[in-house]
């Protein structure tokens, strides 16, 4: 009698929903995956495209042996999630002019990006060191605020870096930054 109530009662009850359930997200799980594989076909197709077109243009990976592939598809991922980027494109007489002039207007970029952020940082200790003396707090203010603008670019590093050689001769670069604005 006691296996009669299990089975009618209402730990049976709770058994059979829980298997239907169960059941349920069984069932729904593959058409959410395909689904999702979808989105993945559809934006690794894009990228592929975008890659095509560099492969076209005559880009190459600089200093590594992987292909465009492997090095552009964990940036476009970043972007595709988000990520804030800076991509800047110099021409040289040869790879270490380009990539120079390349990396400095990319750190120019960054720093006017950054402006904001610091100086809203550096406004913030300074309320809390407040000397009375406005020439010092001035002097004191550029000098962190020129600090810490510099140790920001300091870890600024390109993700990608491009090379290709143009119909003049030259060499063009282009670097693609990834980056974070500290909150």
């Amino acid at each position: 009698m006691r296996f009669n109530y299990l089975i009618n009662g209402w730990p049976a009850r709770c058994a059979r929903q829980l298997w239907m359930a169960v059941l349920a997200v069984m069932l729904m799980a593959p058409l959410a995956a395909r689904a999702e594989s979808k989105a993945d076909k559809a934006y690794k197709k894009q990228c592929q495209k975008e890659i095509k077109r560099l492969q076209k243009e005559g880009w190459k990976v600089y200093g590594s042996p992987q292909t465009l592939e492997d090095v552009l598809m964990p940036y476009y991922q970043e972007l595709a999630n988000g990520a804030q980027y800076i991509q800047e494109q110099q021409t040289g007489n040869d790879v270490n002019v380009a990539m120079s002039k390349t990396r400095h207007f990319a750190e120019a970029r960054y720093a006017s990006i950054i402006e904001s952020s610091v100086k809203a940082e550096m406004e913030n200790e300074m309320k809390n060191v407040d000397s009375g003396n406005e020439v010092t707090s001035e002097e004191t203010f550029r000098a962190n605020f020129k600090s810490k603008v510099e140790k920001r670019i300091k870890g600024f590093k390109p993700r990608v870096t491009l090379t290709r050689r143009t119909d003049d001769g030259k060499v063009e670069v282009m670097q693609c930054y990834i980056y974070k604005l500290e909150e």
